[in-house]
């Protein structure tokens, strides 16, 4: 028997289920899914103490990869012709 000569209810069902697999699959549950926090202000505010605050709660959470990309330090790889990754 082919999927087409099943009932059609049955066919949707199959399909739906083939749609969800493939959503959950490409969107991760929001816990899962990464984000960007960018912190700004005025030279030698703070940003840099908090972010490295915040990246040590966040890896004690766990769950999530986390990175520090720090102004300072991305611009002297940069201006040293060094790959950042």
């Amino acid at each position: 028997m082919s999927v087409l000569e099943l009932p059609l209810f049955l066919r949707l069902t199959l399909l739906s289920s083939a749609v969800v697999k493939v959503l959950r699959e490409s969107y991760p549950p929001r816990n899962k899914q990464g984000f960007v926090l960018f912190l700004t202000g005025l030279h030698n505010s703070g940003k840099d103490v908090i972010a490295k605050a915040l990246q040590v709660t966040l890896h004690q959470q766990g769950g999530r990869s986390v990175s520090l990309l720090l102004g300072e330090t991305i611009g002297q790889e940069l201006s040293s012709g060094k790959a950042l990754f």
